[in-house]
């Protein structure tokens, strides 16, 4: 570490003492503390000062301004913004301005310790270069060693902007050697949007205004493979006449590649950015889960009530209203499954990995997702009814089609064609993984997903599974759903490639290494009517208490339950249901409580429950749609998650009493 002289520029004496004192720590010199217009004040009594610390909001000046008037001196210090704000325009406009680096308020001591290092390593950097150019014509021999050994470019230009000299850098960082250079305008290295800005700069240093300091340009790149980025520093070479008027001869300056610090600002920006992006997917996620619960409960109710309602019209076909009341209940429960896929999508655990069908995981996120696709993009599937399951988590599967299809949605903006196949691949020849560069070999099960949009630069595709990399355009996306495809395929064994052309479109393409379903055992869910108890059926009597906050919920199951011979006593008040079961326990046969109510849950309430003698078993509903498993240690026999279908529960409420019956009669045996 070499220590510095450290000016201190802050409106905030207790912070810039704090500063202070961490540097003055490490070794070094803080040269004063002062606000923004007394900056030049200073540095011109003190012209050894090596870095600044710049705050951005001050009383009087902004920092913009001080940092755009300290970077116009001749041999400016090093400035280092600590401030609290961090958008990504400000950023970008200080880094324009030829800030060396941002750190945010507060920052850590290890941080500002390091870029102060660094920063002072730049300064010397940029005195060595300069002293270069004043010694050039004392010692050509020495002036050959030193500049060829700059790892930046030192050139000259004459008074048309022409190279008229350029050091042995200039091939690795122009990608041309200086005698190529010679008599080259220098403008020609750059980019075409960035000449009108380079001219304007060239012409500010001919009639003598001003130099350039840390100009930041974009090199021309006629294979478009990859962005790199030039800091130049510039100075106007002038001769004085007998009758003391100043004529351009040229300009003299440093050229160095500054592409790596580039890419790391940015990349610091962009994950600021994501961060930002997942907190707000976060709170999506918690808010489509309590929309969803709500959803639930109001088509808990809705069918419910439906299915009660055909119930009462069994036994007379003459009645149209069956039919009737069938769509309402079908439609009901089309979107109780809706809502179970956004929950199922919007749980960021995806701990549950089992044998999954894609075909029928494809057809549940087209129905999502038609939606938020236009109608004039055409959703075409091709699927091969022989192919093989997968093994992997229905939540990660989910997240990889919906990446895919958003991609292409975006791929081919208002108009076109996504189509998805899904195929059994016997991959006889080995293939190589384009994310991991894996080769593989073997049967597979493929999931294709191809659009006719825009497609994908060749140069892109190399780097296309990094983190931040993004296939679409500015604004959209935010550069991680092929990086997350790519860990989810990866981490079920699976691998990826893909297949582009500009203007043709993109087929991406996962290899699934397939897996047998197992024989599950066919079971046929039993009407309503064998669900009611008869009299030869006294068994399934009993009393069952119904707790739940939402009143129409609540209604309808005592309707439900007392249409089926049960005698029924409801709460809406988890407290009030607390206070009465633990006073009448042993009457009571059967709990059926909701989840999430206020001050007391369903789980909180089966808790309680469970120290009592004789407590009733519990049956407990969730509008969430998760499967409750600790809840069992606390007398919940079976979740059911709302809506659920009357069959359902009046074939649990049923298999409940007679289990409890019959431990009773084994007690009474005893």
């Amino acid at each position: 570490m070499e220590p510095g002289r450290i000016l201190i520029v802050d409106d905030d004496p207790r912070y810039a003492k704090s500063l202070a004192q961490v540097l003055m720590a490490a070794g070094h010199t803080v040269a004063d503390l002062v606000v923004g217009d007394q900056v030049l004040d200073v540095l011109e009594r003190d012209p050894a000062c090596d870095v600044i610390l710049l705050d951005l909001n001050m009383p009087g000046v902004t920092g913009y301004e001080v940092l755009d008037e300290v970077n116009a001196l001749p041999a400016p210090p090093k400035v280092i913004v600590v401030s609290g704000e961090d958008r990504d325009d400000q950023l970008r406009r200080l880094l324009k301005l030829g800030a060396f680096d941002y750190l945010s308020k507060p920052c850590e001591p290890d941080d500002l310790l390091r870029s102060i290092d660094d920063a002072i390593a730049a300064r010397r950097r940029d005195a060595e270069a300069l002293e270069v150019l004043g010694r050039i014509n004392e010692s050509n021999r020495l002036y050959h060693f030193l500049v060829d050994q700059s790892p930046d470019v030192i050139y000259t230009l004459d008074a048309d902007g022409c190279f008229t000299f350029a050091s042995s850098s200039a091939a690795a960082i122009f990608g041309h050697a200086p005698e190529a250079l010679r008599n080259a305008h220098w403008t020609t290295l750059f980019s075409e949007a960035e000449q009108e800005r380079a001219n304007r700069r060239f012409n500010e240093r001919r009639t003598g205004h001003r130099a350039t300091r840390n100009l930041e340009l974009k090199l021309a790149d006629p294979g478009e493979t990859e962005v790199r980025w030039i800091q130049v520093s510039a100075t106007g070479l002038y001769t004085r006449d007998d009758e003391d008027e100043l004529t351009f001869e040229g300009t003299y300056g440093i050229a160095r590649d500054i592409t790596a610090g580039r890419l790391r600002d940015e990349t610091r920006v962009r994950l600021e950015m994501q961060l930002e992006q997942a907190r707000r997917m976060a709170a999506i996620g918690q808010l489509a889960g309590g929309i969803a619960h709500d959803f639930n409960n109001i088509l808990a109710s809705m069918i419910g009530y439906a299915e009660l309602a055909r119930m009462s019209l069994e036994g007379r076909p003459e009645e149209p209203g069956g039919a009737y009341l069938e769509e309402v209940v079908s439609a009901g429960q089309r979107a109780r499954d809706l809502i179970a896929q956004l929950l199922n999508f919007s749980r960021s655990d995806g701990g549950n990995p089992r044998v999954v069908r894609l075909d029928q995981e494809i057809d549940g996120v087209m129905r999502m997702l038609r939606a938020v696709i236009p109608t004039s993009i055409r959703l075409d599937r091709d699927i091969d009814p022989s192919i093989q399951p997968v093994w992997i988590d229905p939540a990660h599967l989910q997240q990889v089609i919906l990446n895919l299809f958003i991609n292409a949605r975006n791929a081919v903006d208002r108009n076109g064609l996504i189509r998805v196949h899904l195929s059994r691949l016997p991959t006889m020849e080995p293939h190589v993984c384009a994310a991991c560069g894996a080769r593989f070999e073997g049967d597979h099960t493929l999931l294709e997903v191809t659009d006719d949009g825009c497609g994908i630069p060749a140069g892109r595709l190399r780097r296309l599974f990094d983190p931040i990399v993004t296939t679409s355009t500015e604004g959209r996306g935010t550069g991680f759903g092929l990086s997350i495809i790519k860990g989810i395929v990866h981490r079920y064994g699976g691998h990826l490639d893909v297949v582009s052309e500009v203007g043709q479109g993109t087929s991406f393409r996962i290899y699934f290494p397939p897996q047998t379903m197992p024989e599950a055992p066919r079971e046929e869910r039993p009407r309503v009517d064998e669900c009611l108890p008869h009299e030869s059926h006294a068994s399934r009597s009993g009393h069952v208490v119904v707790v739940d906050d939402e009143v129409s919920v609540a209604n309808f199951l005592q309707e439900l339950l007392e249409h089926a011979g049960y005698r029924t006593t409801v709460f809406n008040d988890p407290g009030t249901a607390l206070e009465y079961l633990q006073a009448s326990a042993r009457d009571v046969d059967l709990l059926i409580t909701d989840q999430t109510m206020p001050r007391l849950t369903g789980t909180d309430l089966a808790r309680q429950l469970s120290t009592i003698d004789g407590a009733p078993p519990v049956i407990l509903c969730t509008g969430y749609g998760q499967d409750l498993g600790e809840a069992r240690d606390s007398g919940v026999v079976a979740v059911l998650a709302k809506p659920f279908a009357v069959q359902d529960m009046l074939g649990q409420v049923a298999r409940t009493l007679a289990s409890g019956h019959a431990s009773e009669q084994a007690l009474r045996a005893n």
